[in-house]
């Protein structure tokens, strides 16, 4: 099985016998997206919300911004073979690590990330956010399971296909 590790601001999508993880989620938000009924996923370590005030011509940083993030993992989903309208995303993350209550960047990507699913048609069918803690985000591709851990807990399942 590969296994691949998502950095901040990176994403990646896989078909078939593939492990993505995110981890060091504090304010950031991994968006899991996959498509049961093909075997494709991908995860999105989303840093910030919206889009950058100007296009950026690398992919370098593809996933820092939450709306071209969702955009480009659904076409690279797309691209592997998943049907529109068959793909739904968990999403984990967006910690308050600031810890004041107040406003903070992970309450703001949450939100973004979500509208900007929303408007692509794109249901979130898990999600774990919020909190104070950091957390990491795993999906199997095979399977379609996804799994997050909270600072230092054991693995937690979110969500999976039903059978």
């Amino acid at each position: 099985m590969d296994a691949v590790h998502i950095a901040a601001a990176e994403l990646a999508a896989h078909r078939g016998d593939a492990c993505l993880e995110a981890s060091a989620l504090g304010s950031c938000v991994a968006v899991a997206a996959l498509d049961p009924t093909t075997g494709v996923g991908g995860i999105a370590h989303v840093m910030l919300p919206g889009r950058p005030l100007r296009a950026r011509s690398d992919d370098d940083m593809a996933a820092q911004y939450a709306e071209p993030a969702v955009e480009l993992l659904l076409e690279r989903l797309t691209a592997l073979g998943s049907a529109p309208g068959a793909i739904c995303a968990c999403l984990v993350g967006g910690a308050d690590v600031l810890g004041d209550g107040s406003e903070g960047p992970g309450e703001a990507t949450c939100r973004s990330v979500e509208d900007a699913l929303a408007e692509r048609g794109v249901p979130i069918v898990a999600r774990d956010l919020d909190g104070r803690e950091r957390r990491s985000c795993t999906l199997d591709v095979a399977t379609g399971r996804v799994s997050y851990t909270v600072g230092d807990s054991v693995p937690r399942r979110l969500w999976e296909p039903p059978a």
